[in-house]
């Protein structure tokens, strides 16, 4: 395991995604973290967060994304695709309720939050707000 240095703005949202990328989330959602480093992916700018989490066999319709504050909420199902009435002796695919929530490095612009999800790959852009930025405070003398 590769350990690289973080800037304190993003220590936690580093730690959350690393923290997920190792918890029951994704192996419950058909993925291992452990055998693909590329599950849960972030990549930050200075202006905008993206986000990328492999979410295979969730529909749209059964996914919610919820935004707080500087709290991301991640709520998917998947459906069992069997019926009580079949016989299956070994069942590999996982099905359910997931819920995830990450906290954001810095507020985000709520109405320039763009996601996406095609062929199970969710894709989150973030966007700093103006306010979050560093600012020059003017020095007044007496």
């Amino acid at each position: 395991m590769v350990h690289t240095r973080t800037p304190w703005i993003f220590q936690d949202l580093a730690e959350e995604l690393d923290r997920m990328s190792r918890s029951n989330f994704l192996r419950r959602c058909g993925a291992d973290a452990s055998q693909n480093p590329g599950v849960a992916a972030l990549q930050v700018r200075e202006n905008e967060a993206s986000y990328t989490l492999d979410l295979p066999g969730v529909a749209e319709e059964d996914l919610e994304l919820v935004l707080e504050h500087d709290r991301l909420r991640i709520q998917a199902r998947r459906d069992d695709v069997y019926k009580e009435s079949d016989k299956v002796l070994l069942r590999e695919r996982s099905y359910g309720e997931f819920t995830q929530e990450l906290k954001l490095p810095w507020p985000v612009r709520e109405n320039e939050v763009e996601a996406s999800l095609k062929q199970g790959v969710l894709q989150l852009v973030l966007k700093r707000s103006p306010e979050a930025g560093p600012r020059k405070i003017k020095v007044k003398s007496n």
